[in-house]
């Protein structure tokens, strides 16, 4: 939901807007393919011209995140029982995926003792919200539409099978975000 603005008068030549969620991974491969160079197969992101062309054309089907879940990060602005900073590696960890205006999204396991609003802590959960009409998520539908819940929870897993442990992230919290955990763990 952060505006992005592009501006270059030798390819851009008439203003435009362009509805799409895309993802900031998708600025290094824009400006690789600008610069001419010819994108490497393993990046993350997707050069952006195309959909500056012709705003009809869809970029992503779906994007998707997983990672921790930490207001160190800048996440949220719920206060904390302990220094969120220094206790970063106690959170829990979260993911979601957006599907064209959805937003399925699943936290983990809180543990006790971290949130002042959850001080006992709180169970894993997971939210469904359409972005085009709740911008601000407050309209949980994962009762109201099962079916695309459950869509895109089957999407996610099938990706998140493919990604590898985070840097520095714990086990625990990391096997509740894949369905394989030990799958992609570094090598000792």
């Amino acid at each position: 939901r952060i505006p992005m603005m592009m501006v270059w008068p030798e390819k851009i030549k008439k203003p435009g807007v362009v509805n799409q969620t895309v993802s900031s991974m998708d600025v290094l491969p824009t400006a690789l393919v600008a610069a001419g160079a010819t994108l490497p197969d393993n990046i993350d992101g997707k050069d952006l011209l195309p959909i500056i062309e012709n705003p009809g054309q869809t970029l992503h089907k779906q994007l998707y995140w997983a990672g921790i879940h930490a207001p160190a990060w800048g996440y949220s602005g719920k206060k904390t029982i302990v220094h969120a900073q220094k206790e970063r590696d106690r959170w829990h960890g979260g993911w979601a995926i957006v599907e064209s205006d959805y937003i399925l999204r699943y936290i983990g396991m809180l543990a006790p003792g971290l949130e002042q609003a959850c001080p006992e802590g709180r169970a894993a959960f997971y939210s469904l919200h359409n972005l085009k009409d709740d911008p601000l998520e407050q309209n949980d539908l994962m009762n109201a539409r099962p079916e695309v819940a459950a869509r895109m929870k089957a999407g996610y897993l099938k990706i998140a099978d493919t990604l590898p442990a985070p840097y520095r992230f714990r086990y625990d919290a990391w096997a509740e975000l894949v369905p394989n955990p030990g799958k992609h763990l570094p090598r000792k």
